[in-house]
């Protein structure tokens, strides 16, 4: 009887692995340059990874990296030098950017970033100048500079007040006339609740500079 030699196909499953990242105890630090860019620029960031001895992290090692202004590469992966590069793009709002590296359980580390030129002056306006009794729209502006007096373009404006709402709820940009405007809207329960004056707030901020600047409206009859 002729023998019959099966062969069975042999499969190999490969085991999954998790995303790698930093090991516990590891340092991370950073450097941004330049540390200060124009509208719309962009800075080279280095984050450098080392165990709690002081050698490099594995080469692969993945960087987690954030941006409260503009835009940022992530992740990134190191070298065999424990270093990962990014770019920042800073995009068309000024301001200050707070950039933030992770990994692992590593301890967080955030660096700085001015973005647009630094504020020379800045100055809030309202229209009307008084709150009648029955509320009403309020046009909010300001009007900002930069050091050597020419508009600054691209300045991030975020107003407040005591009471009522703004029509953006958010920030503002300069524009090309330096100028942020955005509406106030003020119902008559507002002004009532108002206790006879309206505080009105802008922070004005570009590059590695902020002003507060702040305002009281008057209730008409008090």
């Amino acid at each position: 009887m002729r023998g019959f030699l099966f062969i069975l196909p042999l499969i190999i499953y490969g085991c999954g692995k998790g995303t790698p990242v930093a090991p516990s105890g590891a340092i991370l630090s950073m450097t941004v340059t330049p540390s200060t860019v124009p509208l719309n620029g962009e800075a080279t960031v280095t984050v450098t990874a080392v165990r709690i001895n002081g050698q490099p992290v594995n080469p692969g090692t993945n960087i987690f990296l954030s941006t409260t202004l503009g835009s940022i590469d992530s992740p990134v992966v190191t070298d065999e030098r424990g270093v990962a590069t990014a770019v920042f793009r800073a995009g068309s709002f000024g301001g200050q950017a707070t950039i933030t590296a992770s990994s692992g359980n590593a301890e967080p580390v955030s660096v700085e970033v001015g973005v647009g030129l630094e504020i020379g002056e800045a100055v809030l306006r309202i229209s009307p100048s008084v709150v009648p009794s029955s509320g009403g729209e309020f046009e909010v502006k300001v009007i900002v500079v930069d050091k050597s007096g020419n508009p600054l373009e691209g300045a991030s404006v975020l107003f407040s007040s005591s009471v009522g709402v703004f029509a953006t709820e958010g920030v503002v940009r300069s524009n090309s006339d330096g100028i942020a405007v955005d509406s106030l809207f003020l119902s008559a329960m507002d002004v009532a609740n108002s206790g006879g004056e309206v505080k009105v707030a802008a922070i004005v901020s570009s590059g590695n500079s902020s002003v507060t600047l702040s305002h009281l409206l008057p209730v008409a009859g008090n």
